[in-house]
């Protein structure tokens, strides 16, 4: 996976999902259903050992070029966050404590 990425530096080298299927595809990687859902599955784990790969709808997957790049793709992924804690705790109609923080990255 970080291969199809490797060459993708900075928001305007940004793939599709799509777009990263069709290169795993075209290495013989993927071949079956769900391959989106791989894909993302995939990045979750590569962000989780540290590797900074951005990405937005409107941007698609890349890899970070610039610490700005990073702090927009933690800030979007810390509001997709927020959005689903918001509704849990309405549907359990409890308070939700403030997570707000200020981002810190090392």
């Amino acid at each position: 996976m970080p291969a199809a990425l490797s060459s993708r530096r900075g928001r305007e080298m940004g793939l599709t999902v799509k777009q990263v299927v069709e290169r795993l595809r075209e290495g013989a990687l993927f071949t079956g259903t769900n391959d989106d859902r791989k894909v993302r599955a995939a990045i979750e784990e590569l962000r989780r050992k540290g590797l900074h790969i951005c990405g937005t709808p409107s941007d698609g997957y890349y890899i970070a070029r610039t610490e700005e790049e990073l702090l927009e793709t933690c800030r979007f992924l810390y509001a997709r966050a927020m959005t689903s804690l918001i509704q849990v705790a309405a549907m359990r109609r409890t308070a939700l404590p403030d997570l707000r923080q200020p981002l810190r990255l090392v």
